[in-house]
């Protein structure tokens, strides 16, 4: 579907110019429309760029620009260069307005934009155009019959949805679900959605400001995701209704009171079994609303803003006794709700292995108080680069140090606290840090990133490798056999070679089993102390070959050699669970 022309000048000012706040959020899910008010900053849509910002000052004006319309745009401009209310500078600002400029308009254009210190642009009529060419359904729901049109289209859904105690044959759903969903995301500004039919009853996705999933007769479920197109839809276009339920309910086995408790307080999402809820009426949008009594709904309710309007992080340090910072942090905020008591906050290290879970609350006489839990997930296996940041940090939480907390935009640090730290963690994460610290050592002998261990031998491989490259030697028991070869000349010094006092010695690369692989660190030195000849075998060309074997090896490492070993034949076997120590 298209639409033709809009005649802006048409309608009034003050519903044009939210249509085109819609538009531009439509592709700009990031930006954020201000409400006029004395304190917006002559800002109308600021869209974060980089840390930066990118304003869109809004104007109704569809005649030649007078006098007054001109100072106006004037007065709006030097407000964003004077205070634009942003925590970034601003490095873009664009007059958006339904009016192509004339030579003169250009010409005064470029007088009042040349000292402004950021570009600036003039989006006229064709702009206002192009955009809604590209987003009908806007224009549609705004101003022609778009909105009615979308509650009829899903008519037939509601109806199938909003009767929870009359299940859903199949034929019913299946056959429309496909056209169903093209027609709803073609015509709703502000939300999308996706339908699911599923044989179990499927997890609430967290991203989703509301889920209905209501069950068929076979046994399956169908559901129905709501997703904002933009974090600010919720605001504009709310989700309105009412829910009743028990808070508790022993013969129900219903408990909500923690997780009530913690709404109220923080904002944090929790969800309301079927068994708890007594009626439900929701204007959901999409025309999916019902009226239901006690029935199989499960609600998930969290707190309207599930993401923060401007990057965030979150800066997390341990402050040793003297002072200096022994881990460290810096978590990019992924949601943030609000209760009256205070902030809860969800962030993820990039890489996916620390996670934090924090409660912040409000200053109360001027103290601040936080509760937080740092998860390390998928540790063996994981590059020691990659998550042995996040693991010291979580170790060395313990006393007597000190955790640092700061909340921080791109520019400034908008809260922080620090607070003393409690017992020590369990040993395996003290053996871990000792294992950390063995395996950043290593690092430095090798270009091959080496992962966490996984198994005791990997361990082992470890220690053994750092002490030998210490140079620090290990004693074992192993079989050897092998063979030397010379002149006949040389069997004098090849018998020396293998029973004298040094004992037979060959270099050989020094690996690590490191996540499967063996990975070459250097190289060491085995001696076999109590080597003995088993025979001399003549040769062709006056050479000999001469048979030796022992049990027990000294093993001493040191740096790859630039010359390579002598040639030698031998072979090596394990026997009786040998163990290394140090020596």
């Amino acid at each position: 579907m298209t639409v033709g022309p809009v005649h802006w000048g048409s309608y009034p000012g003050e519903l044009i110019e939210d249509v085109m706040a819609v538009l531009l959020l439509q592709e700009r899910p990031t930006a954020q429309h201000r409400r006029p008010s004395q304190g917006d900053g002559g800002v109308d849509v600021y869209e974060p760029v980089a840390g930066d910002y990118h304003v869109f000052q809004i104007k109704r004006f569809t005649e030649s620009l007078s006098a007054n319309d001109k100072a106006k745009i004037a007065e709006s401009l030097e407000r964003v260069k004077i205070n634009p209310r942003l925590d970034g500078p601003v490095v873009q600002w664009s007059l958006v307005i339904p009016l192509n400029p004339t030579s003169g308009d250009d010409e005064w254009f470029n007088e009042l934009t040349a000292d402004a210190g950021f570009a600036c642009d003039w989006r006229g009529l064709t702009f206002w155009h192009s955009e809604a060419s590209k987003y009908w359904f806007v224009i549609s729901y705004f101003l022609e019959n778009g909105k009615a049109e979308l509650e009829a289209k899903v008519r037939t859904l509601a109806q199938l949805l909003g009767r929870p105690t009359d299940p859903v044959r199949p034929v019913d759903v299946v056959t429309s679900l496909g056209d169903l969903h093209q027609e709803l995301n073609r015509t709703d500004p502000y939300y999308r959605y996706d339908l699911r039919v599923t044989s179990a009853r499927p997890s609430v996705d967290p991203q989703a400001v509301m889920t209905t999933t209501m069950p068929v007769e076979n046994g399956s479920f169908v559901t129905v995701d709501v997703y904002a197109r933009f974090p600010q839809a919720v605001l504009d276009r709310p989700i309105g209704g009412n829910f009743t339920f028990a808070v508790l309910d022993q013969e129900a086995g219903v408990d909500l009171r923690d997780a009530f408790q913690a709404h109220q307080d923080y904002g944090t999402a929790f969800e309301i079994p079927p068994e708890a809820v007594h009626a439900v009426a929701f204007n959901v949008p999409g025309g999916l609303g019902s009226t239901s009594e006690r029935s199989a709904w499960q609600i998930q309710v969290h707190a309207p803003a599930t993401q923060p309007d401007i990057p965030l992080w979150a800066d997390i340090e341990v402050i040793a006794e003297d002072g200096t910072a022994i881990g460290s942090a810096l978590l990019p905020i992924a949601t943030l709700s609000k209760g009256q008591k205070g902030l809860e906050l969800r962030a993820s290290e990039s890489t996916g292995h620390l996670h934090l879970e924090l409660r912040l609350e409000f200053p109360v006489h001027g103290r601040l108080r936080l509760e937080y839990s740092l998860q390390l997930e998928r540790v063996p296996g994981a590059p020691v680069a990659t998550v042995g940041p996040g693991y010291r940090l979580v170790a060395n939480i313990r006393r007597p140090h000190l955790l640092r907390f700061r909340l921080r935009s791109t520019f400034n640090v908008m809260t922080q606290a620090e607070l003393p730290l409690g017992e020590p963690p369990l040993s395996n994460w003290e053996s871990g840090l000792w294992h950390l610290d063995l395996l950043e050592q290593l690092q430095k002998f090798t270009t091959t990133p080496l992962v966490f261990p996984e198994s005791d031998e990997e361990r082992q491989s470890v220690r053994r490798a750092i002490a030998l490259l210490r140079g620090e030697t290990y004693e074992f028991e192993e079989h050897w056999t092998g063979a030397s070869e010379g002149s006949e000349e040389e069997l004098p010094a090849l018998r020396e070679c293998i029973e004298g006092d040094g004992g037979f010695q060959r270099t050989e690369p020094l690996t690590v089993s490191n996540g499967g692989n063996e990975v070459l660190v250097g190289s060491c030195l085995l001696r076999c102390a109590d080597a003995r000849i088993l025979g001399v075998e003549q040769l062709s060309g006056g050479r000999v070959r001469v048979s030796f074997e022992g049990n027990k090896v000294v093993e001493s490492g040191g740096p790859l050699p630039e010359s390579q070993p002598p040639e030698t034949e031998s072979e090596s076997t394990q026997s009786g669970g040998a163990e290394g120590g140090d020596s």
